[in-house]
């Protein structure tokens, strides 16, 4: 696959993964330099994903995952980025502050219910509020997980245009798989909530095509509840762990979503209109291995909560 228009990364390493904040410096200062042709940016964030479980890995071939192959093969891999927590919370908060989210004392999953801690994120200006300052329209879609879960909210830490939804229970956005404003509300039904984020991000750049935007793709796969619907699951036959079966049909989903954006970035609509910049950041959770994850042959396996300290081999 050819893609002269962007620069991808996959960005895939233990848990603990600290890089992806230098990383989002150089697209911020990007957004500077190229004053014309400020790139736009799309970062896909999925949750509990195990190093093992791309297909580019070369690790096991049970795997389908063309799409996110290609954007390995055929852009940029940064083999040794680190996140700055192994958890749900303090790792999108991280990623979203820009910072080292112990700065502002998130340190854990339950803190997200902490009226104080959450304050202070609400204090902070994100990345996409800077982001906004450079003339971006910003959006999210999927997990959210740093304080209430509807649209109005969301929308005050920086996103234009937004779409709750980590299952298949009610949402909550402010446009619709239409690309129209909508007041913000509860979202039902429609389809599986990994495909309907994907329509909502396809929708969200098929909008603003003319001008740079970013978009925040926070998938919440292979987390549990592992929810993936028959049609994937048939993707996978033969006998294997049915978890495993789940997983893979869920990573399936995201792939299938990410060839959708690729796609609609590739198209003749929005081909030359400006520089884009796509990355996979997988956030992996020792403690929910995808089955046969503990016989990949990856040393040291490495735990490290402290306030930014980089893990060290022995």
């Amino acid at each position: 696959m050819c893609l002269p228009r962007f620069i991808e990364a996959t960005l895939t390493e233990f848990y603990v993964r600290t890089i992806f904040l230098p990383c989002f410096a150089i697209l911020l200062s990007a957004t500077s330099s190229l004053a014309a042709e400020r790139p736009n940016v799309i970062v896909v964030f999925t949750d509990d994903h195990g190093y093992a479980d791309l297909g580019c890995q070369e690790v096991f071939n049970d795997l389908k995952t063309p799409h996110l192959d290609a954007l390995a093969s055929g852009g940029i891999r940064m083999t040794d980025g680190y996140c700055t927590a192994p958890q749900c919370v303090p790792s999108r908060g991280g990623l979203i502050s820009g910072q080292y989210q112990t700065k502002w004392g998130l340190e854990s999953n339950p803190q997200f219910k902490d009226a104080a801690i959450m304050e202070r994120f609400d204090q902070l200006q994100t990345v996409p509020e800077r982001l906004k300052k450079a003339g971006y329209v910003t959006a999210m879609a999927g997990k959210w997980h740093l304080g209430e879960d509807n649209a109005e909210a969301i929308a005050k830490n920086g996103f234009d245009k937004v779409f709750f939804k980590h299952s298949n229970a009610p949402g909550h956005w402010n446009m619709n798989l239409q690309g129209e404003d909508i007041p913000p509300q509860v979202q039902k039904g429609g389809g599986y909530h990994l495909d309907l984020i994907s329509s909502f991000a396809v929708a969200f750049i098929n909008r603003f095509k003319d001008v740079p935007f970013f978009l925040y793709l926070a998938y919440r796969a292979p987390h549990v509840p592992l929810d993936a619907p028959q049609h994937y699951l048939d993707r996978f036959p033969g006998e294997m762990p049915e978890r495993r079966r789940q997983a893979l049909a869920m990573l399936s989903a995201v792939d299938d979503g990410v060839g959708r954006v690729v796609s609609t970035l590739n198209s003749p609509a929005l081909r030359g209109s400006g520089l884009g910049c796509c990355g996979l950041l997988h956030r992996f959770h020792p403690r929910l291995p995808i089955d046969r994850l503990d016989f990949v042959p990856i040393e040291p396996l490495v735990q490290c909560f402290t306030k930014g300290a980089l893990p060290r081999e022995n």
